[in-house]
């Protein structure tokens, strides 16, 4: 025996277009339904992006480069201290 379970809104299934053993066989708009999973995965993104970020502390010595956390390397900490 086949099973397939799918999630719809209410809007997206139609009027009663025929029976089978006595269980109501609705008209859906398939584009719709469609639609409307695209809107609500990026509904979930937007919320998940939305999200505070969190703050990251660096140890003393980590710096960010490109956006990339990494130690420091001693020609960087030579460099800094022969500038100051």
């Amino acid at each position: 025996m086949r099973s397939d379970s799918t999630v719809m809104h209410s809007e997206s299934i139609g009027p009663v277009v025929g029976e089978f053993y006595g269980t109501e066989i609705r008209e859906v708009n398939l584009i719709d339904v469609e639609l409307r999973e695209i809107s609500d995965a990026q509904q979930r993104a937007r919320h998940f992006l939305a999200e505070e970020k969190t703050v990251l502390e660096l140890l003393p010595d980590e710096v960010v480069v490109d956006g990339i956390i990494r130690k420091t390397t001693t020609k960087e900490v030579t460099d800094a201290q022969l500038s100051v």
